[in-house]
This record gives structure tokens, sequence and C-alpha cells, in this order.
């Protein structure tokens, strides 16, 4: 016998406030509500979304609060392809037949997640906030559903934040490792962490993985993405350019790339598609928290709008497990890496070129202290010419743009601060720098 909406509701909550809280790694990032306010967390699939909003309600359980007093949703569940518009009603009902006494007179922990794909839910949330006593928490895989969804429906009643796959300085906190120490041992920990951290990425389901598994695991992450986040939820007529121009991009990694370019090359290959069309594809992949481009930021304005955007990944393994080893390209997945841990802390990142057409990787503004950094990455500071060349292009960086502090980034061990007439370059190793809970900290 088909189950009701109501019954479907019932059942799901039942089997969460029976189901037991594991023990999970801490995240850097951890939420607390704020009254009156629906709090927001969106990032690409599986970095772990559920799992903080589980141990967000594990630490309440802690401090008291029972477990019938906790409500969680998972809308991709394919038992809810019944949900529209007019019968949010009955997740209401749901909850509150079961619990008739706590409405009004006790907090009770709402947690919906990807409830962004079903129609006018902010409607129903937004009852939810006004009407009962409650906190509430939504997790979304999608950009929208922080800025342009939840500014238009819930008008300033929200706080957002993003969560990206695990930071090295996570991966060293689950792995039971110090993220600093000066002691011979923590070193040769986190030097073999910082090894296995390149190859692993951020996603905590590949952890302890064989390479095959993990690379079986990262294409399941992305088919599922491709479908879920983009295909189904935009009616996508095209899927697979869809499908060639996220891995056509995967493959340009650090790299400018043009769209009138990636359009004449389809065109060669027999498919027509628009300017207007591969545009949009991007965007939709930028939404799903895949890839990011970035503009670059000139002494001319002029010259701004002329330079093309830079793409990069949401995970460094990623990259190689869908588009192969990568080997003689270290430096752009280091690039990578450094990009995904100045992006988690500031969505202000660029490029820059200098007046005399050099190029520094990362100009980043911190979202708070409105600080700027820029920041050069070289996986291999050897060569006297290569250290001279970055260092000379930090220097006129710091020079047209006024900033004074700058970084070099390599994948090397050494430690060295650099004085120059118009500021400090640090150069850092990159597991010190992505060790880090704030780059703009770093000393």
């Amino acid at each position: 016998m088909k189950m009701s909406l109501r019954e479907i509701f019932t059942d799901m909550i039942t089997n969460f406030q029976e189901k037991k809280f594991k023990k999970t790694a801490p995240r850097d990032i951890r939420p607390r509500a704020v009254s009156g306010k629906i709090m927001v967390n969106v990032g690409v699939r599986r970095c772990g979304k559920s799992t903080l909003m589980e141990n967000r309600l594990s630490i309440l359980e802690e401090q008291g609060v029972p477990r019938e007093n906790m409500v969680m949703i998972n809308f991709a569940d394919e038992r809810l392809s019944e949900l529209r518009t007019g019968n949010w009603n009955e997740l209401y009902e749901a909850y509150y037949s079961m619990s008739p006494g706590k409405r009004l007179s006790e907090t009770v922990y709402f947690c919906f997640d990807e409830i962004q794909t079903f129609q006018d839910w902010e409607l129903f949330v937004e009852r939810l906030r006004r009407d009962e006593n409650c906190d509430i928490y939504l997790t979304g895989s999608s950009a929208k559903l922080l800025s342009k969804e939840i500014h238009t429906a819930l008008r300033g009643r929200s706080l957002s934040w993003e969560l990206f796959p695990f930071s090295f300085g996570e991966y060293l906190t689950r792995k039971g490792i110090p993220r600093h120490g000066k002691g011979t041992t923590t070193k040769m920990k986190i030097a073999q962490a910082w090894n296995n951290y390149k190859q692993e990425g951020g996603f905590p389901e590949v952890y302890e993985q064989d390479k095959a598994t993990r690379i079986h695991i990262h294409q399941d992450y992305f088919d599922t993405l491709l479908y879920r986040d983009i295909i189904d939820r935009y009616n996508i007529s095209q899927p697979l350019v869809l499908r060639q121009l996220a891995k056509r991009m995967l493959g340009s990694i650090g790299g400018q790339f043009s769209v009138n370019k990636i359009c004449n090359d389809f065109r060669s290959q027999g498919i027509s598609v628009s300017k207007e069309t591969v545009l949009q594809y991007i965007e939709w992949l930028e939404d799903a928290y895949f890839l990011f481009n970035i503009p670059a930021c000139t002494a001319s304005v002029a010259e701004r709008f002329k330079l093309m955007r830079k793409v990069y990944c949401v995970d460094h393994a990623m990259i190689t497990s869908l588009c192969g080893t990568f080997s003689d390209q270290r430096g752009q997945i280091l690039e990578n890496m450094v990009f995904i841990a100045l992006r988690r802390i500031s969505p202000e990142v660029y490029y820059y070129r200098t007046e005399n057409g050099l190029e520094v990787d990362f100009l980043s503004i911190h979202p708070f202290s409105h600080e700027k950094i820029l920041v050069q990455v070289c996986a291999n500071m050897e060569d006297s010419k290569t250290k001279d060349r970055e260092i000379r292009a930090a220097e006129a960086a710091m020079r047209e743009t006024g900033i004074t502090t700058s970084f070099i980034i390599s994948d090397d061990d050494i430690r060295q601060d650099i004085s120059t007439a118009h500021g400090r370059i640090k150069r850092r190793s990159a597991s010190q720098f992505l060790a880090a809970k704030d780059p703009w900290e770093i000393e």
C-alpha cells in the first residue's frame, strides 16, 4: 500500500530521531544559531554539510535537548517526489501531530537538506520561522541558495556560510595531528599527511580508499553533480556538451579560457552550440560549487575587461581522478589548492596583471578586515631564474597596488622573509599555508 506524504514525513522523522549520532571530525566552521535567523549552509555535494548539521544537533543533545525536539529531512529522498506547492503543510502536521505538546512551548530544531529542489520551499520555511518556536538550518548544493534565492525569498532573515571539502588543516585535525609542530615526529607526520592529502583531496569518503576506488568515487560525484544539480534541475537539452565542457575546463585549471574558442572547438567536432549556452553552462557549474572562474585585477580598468578569466575546481584530487595524473602539471594542481584555501575564506579572489605584463596568481581581500594580500604559487623554486621572476612579479604588484603583504608559496620546507621597498614578501611552504585556518594570519 502506497504511503501518504504525511506518513513518509512521519517515517523520516522517526528514523532520524532513533538514529545514533556518530562522532566525526570537527570542521573549522562551527555555526551557531542566531535568534530569529535561518541558518543556511551551502557547498558542493558530499563535502560534509549534513554531517556538520548532525554535529550541531549532537552538541545540543549533550546539552540536554531531547531528540524529540529535532527534525532532519533530506529532500533528495526519492519518496518526496510528489511534494508540490500546496502540500508543504504535510511536513508541519507530521511533526506536530507526533509531538503536539512542543508547539510554542519548546524550541524545535528543524534541519532541511537540499530543500531548494522543491518549489515554494521559502514560503514554508518563513512560516515556520514566523509562527513557531524553532531554530531552522538549511543546507544545499546551490550557490543561488546562498545568494539570489535566499536574499530574495527571506529578505534579511537568514545568515549564510559556505562549506568546502576538507582543508589540509581539517585533514590534519581529522587524523589527530597538530597543524604546526617543531618536534621531529610531528614534522614527519605532517609531511606524510601532506603527501597523502595531495593524492586524496578533501572529500572525506575517499579517505583510506585505494586509488581505483578513490577515482571511482570522484567520477560518481561528478556524474551525480551534473545530473542532479544541473541537467535535471534545468532540463538541459545538450547534456553531452555540458559534460565535455566541464572536462575541458578541468584540463585548463589555473589557465585562462576563451568562450569563443570553446564554441569553435565544439563546431569543429560537428556540435552546434551558442556562446550564450556555453556561458549558461559555466554559470551552472559554478552554482553547483564544482568550478570557479576568477577575473583579472589590473592597474588599468580598461585593460581589466579585456583579460580572460581563469578557472579552478573545488577539489584538486577530483581533477586528477577525472582528467588523468596531471603529473607534468604539478604547479597547476598546487595553484588550485591555494585558490581553494583563499576562496574558503573570501569570495573576493582575483589574479593580478602588472603594467609590464607580469602576473601574480592571486589578489584576495579578507571579508572582515578588508586586508588585501598577493599570493604567488610556484611548485619548484630551486631554479634561480624562476625565483627571480616570482619575486619580480610580486614586487611590481606591491608597488602598483600599495599592498604590503605578499606570499610566495612553494612545495618545499623553506621559510624566508624578503624585505622590499614596498613591503614584505613571505616565502612559505604550501603545507603551512594550507594548514592555516586563515592565511591572512600566517606570520
